[in-house]
C-alpha cells in the first residue's frame, strides 16, 4: 500500500478522534487544510501523475499538528517521484505498448472517497461520531 493510501485510510478511520483531541483553533486549521486537499485528491483519482501532489497536500496537513503528526508514514516510504516520460520518438524497449492498469485498482475509489471527506471534514467527523454512538 502506498503512503497516500495509508494517509487516506488513517483519515477515514481517525477523523472523529482527531476532532475530539484537537483544540478548536487547531481543528479549524486542520479542516481548512483538508478542504484545500479535496481538489488535488479528485485530480489524483482521474490522473495517477497527480498522486504525489495529493500526498504532499495531505502530508502537510498531518505534519502541522501534534495530534496527527504521529500518523505520518515513516520516511522512505513507498511513494517516489515519478520517472521522466520516455522519449516521444520510437519505442522504448521494456515498456508496454498499450495502456497500463492501476497497480491498486481500488486506489482511484479511495481517492474519490477522500476528496468527498475533505470537502466537509466537520460533517464527516460528526457523521462518523454519530454512527459510532448508534452502534
Amino acid at each position: 500500500m502506498s503512503d497516500l493510501a495509508a494517509l487516506i485510510r488513517t483519515l477515514e478511520a481517525h477523523l472523529p478522534a482527531f476532532r475530539r483531541e484537537m483544540a478548536d483553533a487547531d481543528w479549524a486549521a486542520f479542516a481548512g487544510l483538508l478542504t484545500e486537499a479535496a481538489s488535488p485528491l479528485e485530480q489524483a483519482a482521474a490522473d495517477p501523475r497527480k498522486r504525489l501532489e495529493a500526498f504532499s497536500v495531505l502530508e502537510r496537513a498531518f505534519g502541522r499538528f501534534e495530534v496527527t503528526r504521529r500518523y505520518l508514514p515513516a520516511p522512505g516510504g513507498a511513494l517516489v517521484e515519478p520517472s521522466p516520460p520516455p522519449p516521444a520518438e520510437g519505442a522504448v524497449s521494456g515498456l508496454p505498448e498499450g495502456p497500463v492498469g492501476q497497480k491498486e485498482p481500488d486506489l482511484a475509489e479511495l481517492l474519490r472517497r477522500a476528496a468527498e471527506l475533505c470537502r466537509d471534514p466537520d460533517g464527516a467527523a460528526a457523521a462518523s461520531t454519530q454512527q459510532g454512538e448508534e452502534r
